[in-house]
């Protein structure tokens, strides 16, 4: 399944009139934060999906909203609608709570607790936790700290490292997607925000033409990130000439 994109065409042109409705009241001080604050395309969809069901006249209220909502306001496909979320939940800009039949969603009107991607913690790992969604639970992604590693003989832990790659290598999964780890090291090496969940698509669909066996694919993303330079630069930030 393909994300869609949706035209100008589909929104129906109209001069602005308070006097009609019709529109969503926030606060100046989203709008503001919004300005200077980096999401990438598909946070930034389901942001303002998720505005346009929670604030109105009276504030911003808890809205239980299930994932068919999410995809077809935004065309993104739903398993990365799930990851995404969880993306948007750790920065702090999302909060998200159980409800009787789906999640409930509203957006972190303390726009100070927002975490920017370059300044999320590098020393992260995955562990699982239950999220409800149409079908009943998933599990999504969240990141503790890294405790340290015993340190053993160099032959040993060789061998050791060796034996265990052996046995975890793999195909990519298909429930591999973009982390914020990965988001952050990918904005880090020169990625475009506005390109990298296209990057992230461009890696998936390398991985899966050439077959690859890989025991740590997160490891495989960031060394697709450090060669983006020769082989996608297209995905890169444009530096200005100088003359």
């Amino acid at each position: 399944m393909t994300e869609r994109l949706y035209g100008d065409s589909q929104v129906p042109d109209r001069d602005f009139n308070p006097k009609d409705g019709g529109y969503t009241l926030i606060m100046n001080e989203l709008i503001d934060k919004l300005a200077s604050f980096d999401l990438s395309p598909r946070e930034h969809k389901l942001f303002w999906a998720i505005v346009r069901r929670t604030w109105s006249i009276k504030g911003q209220a808890w809205e239980e909203l299930r994932w068919r909502y999410f995809t077809d306001k935004t065309g993104i496909t739903s398993d990365n609608v799930g990851h995404t979320i969880t993306r948007l939940k750790n920065r702090k800009i999302l909060q998200v709570k159980l409800g009787k039949r789906w999640q409930k969603y509203k957006i972190n009107s303390k726009v100070s607790q927002w975490i920017p991607l370059l300044k999320l913690t590098a020393t992260t790992v995955r562990t699982d936790s239950a999220v409800k969604t149409d079908s009943g639970l998933l599990s999504e992604s969240t990141a503790v700290p890294l405790s340290k590693p015993t340190v053993l003989p160099l032959k040993e832990t060789i061998l050791k490292e060796t034996s265990l790659k052996k046995e975890r290598e793999c195909s990519l999964p298909a429930d591999f997607n973009l982390s914020l780890e990965g988001e952050r090291y990918a904005l880090m090496k020169g990625i475009d925000i506005k390109k990298v969940d296209d990057f992230f698509d461009s890696f998936v669909n390398w991985a899966k033409a050439k077959a690859i066996q890989c025991a740590d694919w997160e490891a495989q993303f960031k060394i697709h990130c450090d060669n983006a330079p020769k082989f996608a630069s297209h995905f890169m930030v444009e530096t200005k000439k100088r003359r």
